[in-house]
């Protein structure tokens, strides 16, 4: 073997692995080549040693040494894959020495792929077309030409089309394609008849222009082969051949206006690469793997090819289209200039990593191969270790900002493209009721039937978006006029149009959804009130709970939330609930993963929670429907809580303050709402909640002060006399109650500042309106005003031979969020101290009455419901028990979880009925929470629908069947009843005078 031969061979084995075919092929056959040259005395007229310039000229020379078939294949062989190592090691040569003297990488890297591309086509051509010669008889050798459809530079494999002249000639053509496939498998690089797999016999290697024409004048067909064939170059063959598929099969797709019979085909193909491009853009990168022609090329050359075909050009490689377009689309050429260095990196990656690394498309990162592999190919392309950070983090970092930067150029210049589709639609014409252009028909009959029928040429197509834009404009006057088409056919043809628009939608799943969410949008504007139920109901029933179905549809979410939210809604419960089980299933795409497990979650909440918390769920996400994004992120949520926070302190204007508090209102319930379904502690939700109503009352009191000072011009100073107390709930610090138990109070009689105030308080209500709570003003009834003054409030409670049990118990519970300390105190010392601390042996004795008369008196619950808060033993009887405990301890603690933690240290030796009661009391209070949440707000536990709450419970009681809940809430209430009773018996009697207590008999009357 010649030296020069070894030590290409000796290189050539740092290459990839795929090229030690190569190199077995020349080190078996190099000699008997190089014995056939010299005996013909030819063979100075081969380059064996150096890279050919003429491949065919050289091939033809070779040809002629061999005695035998054989012989001829050897040779033939043993060249192509000598010429084949030596132009991938020249070409790296090549770009390692530009790179080291041209600072521009980006341009050498343009060249290198532009050079490489060139060589390999022309060094493959010749080859097959010197096989082409041995196997073709020469008398009856058909016309065809050879069309390569894919990427130049590809050398795992060449994709190409054939193209005849007609059935004349095929079966010699097809057996030397069919040999010439096998050869080249076996020896160099194997053929992928790509297009052949589409069109005419699948038996045949080949088809002719009729064949292509007749396949692709019914329907749209794979956009992705229409791509290749629109990039298709000429190999070999017939040059006229290749300009008549040009001009009768690829031509179509452009855009020419002159000639408007083709106008569909270019719709059909722009349909289909638009939404190609979109769910590229869409696709979310893997955090494990890196693949160059998913994350961008094919992205990248979906963009370029609509591009193409819209500006009617013939270029097929991708450098020569964006120069191209740069020329004739200058509005937009800075993109074009943006898209190309994308283009350039990863393609010249994914070429070196298939010659160095391997022939693959995925790269997995944590493979412990990989960073050797990419450490090869960061070096080759010219990138160098810095301190800390190797070639390959630059190499990485790089690659990442290729991909960003070419899904925001792709995504800029889709809007341009979807214009020119809206321009050019057929359907615009069919929508708008205008003439048509089709031989004898003048108007367009039934709208449904013609949509319909056109819509059968874009079968598989994805991209609809323009088209709902056009039934929406004028008010939804275009959708309305369809469906009323729709709904007047006879029920055998009506039946056959839906299933037709079923089919049509099961293809573009977002089309399917925005015309679904229209037609509820007009439904009371369509004849037909049916209409809506049976569409929405017939998609849904053709989900056939797949996968694929499954990985859509999460996808779908993940970049358009609020249409999957919207439609979900639109679904009953029992459809809500079988969605749910669909696609909770095992997915192969782990990256979609947190966006299938965030639609489930969204699913749940849409089925499995009642009319209060989606009240306030769809104001929350209808005006924010990108939080939909975090709604199982509780650390997001609450930043943007704390967000919406600042927007309403740093709010211009008294108007925009105003909408920012109520914007601020909806999203914290909601946020505390969320936090209670996934199981938090009841007591950190009361304290979130309390938070978040107490900045709300006194940010609402501040604004709504302003406006009345700047609406009257006027500074009356209330001197720290007004003070806005909470009561009931909302003053023990408690969560979800759906009213404002309120106590406005003015330690003055001044008439000026009592009309001030009451301006503030009437502003302040019609502002807590709007968040959907209910105010109720305690005292109101008795002052008649909002306001209620320390004057008044004593005249009330000294009023002779009245109770006011019941006011004593308001203003024991009463939490001021408005006011000052100096007033907080006064209140104490002019209410709190007289009325009830100096007192509390009557008031003490009042409410044990109130709590055994109830017990008495009170219905026992039916098998169908249980009353959480008046029950014996519910909510009410341990919250007048810590009512009791608060008058007779004198505690100031509001919050009911907090106050049983002190009385156990004011009490320890009976510290362990306290906790116990404080088990007790926590595991209803979060029953109650649930209830609200996911059944509905009324204080009723509707038995039959109890196990709803225990799918959402994680309780800290060891004790507790969350399978037979209801009966634990009874059990629970039960022991609730006995441990008030001892504690009153232990702790209350013996703290009060026994004289002044009477007490026995209600004790006795209870059973």
């Amino acid at each position: 073997m010649d030296i020069y031969i070894e030590r290409i061979l000796r290189r050539a084995r740092f290459l990839g692995n795929h090229h030690r075919k190569y190199i077995f092929f020349v080190e078996t056959h190099i000699d008997k080549l190089m014995a056939r040259l010299e005996q013909a005395m030819i063979i100075d007229q081969v380059h064996l040693w150096a890279s050919a310039r003429d491949y065919k000229k050289e091939m033809d020379t070779i040809a002629t040494v061999g005695s035998s078939l054989e012989e001829k294949q050897n040779d033939l062989a043993c060249y192509f894959a000598l010429q084949f190592l030596q132009m991938n090691l020249s070409a790296i040569d090549i770009l390692m020495l530009d790179l080291t003297t041209n600072p521009n990488r980006y341009a050498v890297y343009k060249q290198f792929m532009l050079r490489v591309g060139h060589d390999f086509r022309r060094l493959t051509a010749a080859y097959m077309e010197q096989l082409l010669d041995l196997y073709l008889p020469e008398e009856k050798s058909p016309e065809f030409v050879f069309l390569g459809v894919g990427t130049r530079s590809d050398q795992d494999d060449i994709d190409i089309g054939v193209v005849d002249s007609g059935a004349e000639g095929r079966e010699v053509l097809n057996k030397a394609v069919s040999r010439m496939n096998r050869e080249m498998f076996k020896r160099a690089i194997s053929l992928h008849f790509h297009l052949s797999e589409h069109v005419g016999s699948p038996s045949s290697f080949s088809a002719s222009i009729d064949e292509y024409c007749q396949l692709l004048e019914n329907e749209i067909h794979d956009f992705v082969i229409i791509t290749e064939m629109l990039g298709a170059a000429k190999i070999l063959g017939s040059r006229k051949l290749f300009n008549e598929f040009h001009r009768r099969v690829t031509l179509r797709y452009n855009y020419i206006p002159q000639d408007s019979s083709l106008s569909k085909y270019h719709e059909g193909y722009l349909r289909g690469i638009i939404g190609e491009a979109r769910s590229f853009v869409l696709r979310e990168l893997s955090r494990d793997r890196i693949s160059p022609k998913g994350d961008g090329l094919r992205m990248i050359k979906a963009g370029l090819y609509a591009a193409k075909t819209i500006f009617n050009l013939r270029q097929v490689n991708s450098w020569a289209i964006i120069q191209s377009l740069k020329r004739n689309d200058k509005k937009r050429a800075a993109y074009y200039d943006q898209i190309e260095a994308p283009l350039t990196f990863l393609e010249i990656f994914r070429y070196l990593y298939q010659m160095l690394i391997a022939q693959e498309e995925e790269i997995y990162l944590n493979h412990p191969a990989v960073s050797n592999n990419l450490a090869m190919v960061a070096e080759t392309m010219g990138y160098k270790a810095i301190g800390a950070a190797s070639a390959t983090d630059f190499l990485l970092t790089d690659y990442y900002k290729s991909v960003r930067q070419a899904k925001e150029t792709v995504k800029t210049l889709l809007p341009a493209t979807i214009t020119h589709l809206s321009h050019v639609t057929i359907f615009g014409k069919i929508l708008r009721h205008k003439k048509v252009t089709e031989a004898g028909e003048k108007r367009i009959g039934n709208l449904a039937k013609r949509f319909l029928k056109e819509a059968r040429f874009f079968k598989g197509t994805k991209f609809w978006d323009d088209i709902i834009d056009v039934l929406e404009r004028k008010d939804g006057r275009i959708l309305i006029r369809l469906a009323n088409h729709m709904s007047i056919l006879r029920d055998a043809e009506k039946e056959r149009v839906i299933g037709e628009l079923i089919e049509w939608g099961r293809n573009s799943f977002i089309g399917m959804f925005q015309f679904i969410a229209l037609l509820y949008k007009y439904k009371n504007r369509i004849p037909d009130p049916n209409l809506f139920a049976l569409i929405n109901e017939r998609f849904f029933n053709s989900y056939r709970g797949t996968s694929e179905e499954a990985q859509r549809m999460s996808i779908v979410f993940r970049h358009y939330p609020k249409l999957i939210h919207d439609y979900i809604s639109l679904l009953s419960d029992v459809q809500q609930r079988k969605l749910y089980k669909w696609l909770n299933k095992r997915f192969s795409d782990r990256e979609l993963l947190p966006a299938r497990n965030r639609l489930l979650y969204l699913i749940k909440l849409h089925y499995g929670t009642s009319r209060y918390f989606k009240r306030v769920m769809n104001r929350v996400l209808g005006k924010h429907p990108d939080y939909l994004e975090y709604l199982d992120d509780p650390h997001r949520l609450s930043l943007i809580g704390k967000g919406h926070l600042a927007e309403v302190e740093r709010a211009q204007n008294i108007k925009q303050k105003l909408q920012n508090l109520v914007i601020y209102y909806d999203f914290e319930f909601f946020r505390d709402c969320l936090s209670a379904l996934s199981d938090t502690p009841p007591q950190t939700i009361a304290m979130e909640f309390t938070e978040f109503t107490d900045t709300y009352l006194r940010m609402l009191f501040d604004t709504c002060k302003q406006e009345i000072d700047d609406r009257y011009e006027t500074h009356i100073k209330t001197k720290d006399l007004l003070g806005i107390f909470v009561t009931g709930g909302h003053g023990h610090m408690l969560a979800f109650d759906d009213d404002y138990d309120l106590i406005i109070l003015l330690n003055s009689s001044d008439s000026e500042i009592l009309d001030y105030a009451t301006k503030i308080i009437s502003r302040m209500h019609t502002e807590i309106v709007k968040c959907g709570i209910i105010p109720h003003y305690r005292l109101s009834d008795y002052s008649g005003s909002y306001i209620c003054t320390f004057l008044q409030l004593r005249q009330l409670l000294n009023s002779p031979g009245v109770d006011r049990f019941v006011d004593k118990s308001q203003l024991l519970g009463a939490r001021m969020v408005v006011g000052s300390t100096v007033l907080q105190q006064e209140f104490v010392n002019t209410f709190i101290q007289p009325y009830i601390y100096d007192d509390r042996k009557n008031y003490i004795q009042e409410l044990v009455h109130d709590i055994y008369e109830r017990h008495r008196s009170f219905e026992k619950d039916t098998p169908e419901f249980i009353n959480l808060k008046e029950g014996p033993g519910g909510l009410r009887d341990i919250e007048m028990f810590l009512l009791i405990c608060r008058a007779l301890f004198k505690v100031s603690e509001h919050s009911n979880y907090k106050l049983f933690i002190q009385l156990s240290t004011l009490v320890p030796e009976f510290a362990h009925s306290f906790q116990m009661f404080y088990r007790h009391y926590e595991f209803l209070r979060k029953i109650r929470d649930l209830n609200r949440l996911i059944l509905s707000a009324g204080d009723y536990i509707n038995v039959p629908y109890v196990e709803m709450l225990s799918q959402n419970m994680i309780t800290a009681s060891p004790d507790l069947d969350r399978h037979n809940l209801a009966q634990d809430i009874r059990n629970t209430m039960a022991k609730v009843v006995i441990e008030i009773r001892s504690l009153i018996d232990k702790v209350v009697i013996p703290a009060i005078s026994e004289e002044s207590f009477v007490y026995t008999n209600f004790h006795m009357q209870h059973p």
